[in-house]
Formats: structure tokens, C-alpha cells, sequence
């Protein structure tokens, strides 16, 4: 799951808190704010988040993996925490992002919400969030490069997914590149032929 319900579960801001209370979404819309995040860097909230990924790194010393939309939000923050990090964003068209988010927020009101939302403070809760993420956007634009940042488009990724994945797995420089990328060609055409096949055991 996303470590976002593990730092919610921690006490720490989310506007995932949102799926239980769909009436008080709006009162959630501050945690978009980048500015908040970095109003945090020194918050004990902070350092339970960081001693969390602390207990989430793989003995290996691999590169730990978040995946969260909401880290988006907190980009100046984690760039501030870990400059040595890198970051995957993938975009797609706005309409289609808007309507995805409006199903994806429904199914949890509907599977977690203790009172119902009016759609009206939904589309408003989202499109607070698009303008938040444009202006996090803008500040990556202007602090960070092709070192630490790499955008792919999703129409991009289905078009061509075997050369965007190697894109990213030599951005991240993720050991096993052509292992991993030979796990994931199998696991798209096990989605795309909706049939069960027997992966290999690296995948």
C-alpha cells in the first residue's frame, strides 16, 4: 500500500484523513500548500515520518521506494530532508486525471466515509489540489534538473513502456535493470491477456 496510510496512521497531516470524514474534506485543502511542508521540517511529525522510512529500508541498503500522489505536495520538503533523492512524476491529461481522481475519491468515501460529500466540495478539493500541484510543479522547474527529476507522460508509458521503464530504471539506477525489465514485459501481457502466468522468481 502507499506509505501514505502509514504516516496517516502516525498522526501526521493527510488529506487522506478526507475518506472517513467526506464532510470535512475542505479542512484538509492546507496540507496541499508546499509552504506547509517546508513549515514542518522541524515538527516532531517529521521525525516520526523519517524514523518510519528508517524502518522501512530494506537491510540491503537498496534504495527505498515511496509512492504516494500526496508526496507531490511535500516535493520542497523531501528535496530539503534528502537531497540525494531522485523523483519519478508521471502526467497525463488533465481531464483524465480529473475524472480518475473523482472515481478513486468516491470508492473511498463510499468504503471508508462515515457522512456523505457533496460532489460540489469534492470538484472544489480537487481542483484546489491541481492548482497546488501546479505551482509545486513551478518550483521544481525552478530548483531541481535531469539529475533529480524525470517527467513521463502516460500516454508515453503505454505507447512504448519497455523503452520509458528503461528510461527510469537507468535514471534510478535500479540493479537488475534488464531482470526487472523483462519481469515487467511479462507482467503487462499477463494483464493485457487477462490470464494467470507463472512469472519468474526475480519478479
Amino acid at each position: 500500500q502507499e506509505d501514505e496510510f502509514a504516516l496517516m496512521s502516525l498522526g501526521i497531516p493527510s488529506v487522506y484523513r478526507g475518506f472517513f470524514r467526506p464532510d470535512r474534506l475542505v479542512e484538509t485543502a492546507e496540507w496541499l500548500a508546499h509552504e506547509y511542508w517546508l513549515e514542518q521540517s522541524n515538527q516532531y511529525e517529521l521525525s516520526k515520518w523519517i524514523r518510519f522510512l528508517e524502518l522501512a529500508q530494506p537491510d540491503s541498503g537498496c534504495r527505498l521506494l515511496l509512492k504516494s500522489p500526496n508526496h507531490l505536495f511535500r516535493l520542497p520538503l523531501l528535496v530539503q530532508c534528502f537531497p540525494q533523492s531522485r523523483f519519478v512524476l508521471i502526467v497525463r491529461e488533465a481531464t483524465s486525471c480529473m475524472e480518475s481522481n473523482r472515481k478513486m475519491w468516491r470508492a473511498m468515501f463510499q468504503m471508508y466515509g462515515l457522512t456523505d460529500c457533496n460532489p460540489e466540495i469534492l470538484d472544489s478539493f480537487l481542483l484546489s489540489a491541481c492548482r497546488a500541484g501546479t505551482d509545486v510543479l513551478n518550483w521544481a522547474r525552478l530548483h531541481l534538473d535531469a539529475s533529480n527529476l524525470v517527467c513521463v507522460h502516460l500516454g508515453e508509458l503505454g505507447k512504448s513502456p519497455g523503452q520509458v521503464l528503461r528510461r527510469i530504471g537507468e535514471f534510478l539506477d535500479l540493479p537488475c535493470l534488464d531482470a526487472w525489465l523483462e519481469s515487467s514485459e511479462l507482467r503487462s501481457k499477463w494483464r493485457l491477456s487477462g490470464r494467470e502466468a507463472k512469472l519468474p522468481e526475480h519478479s
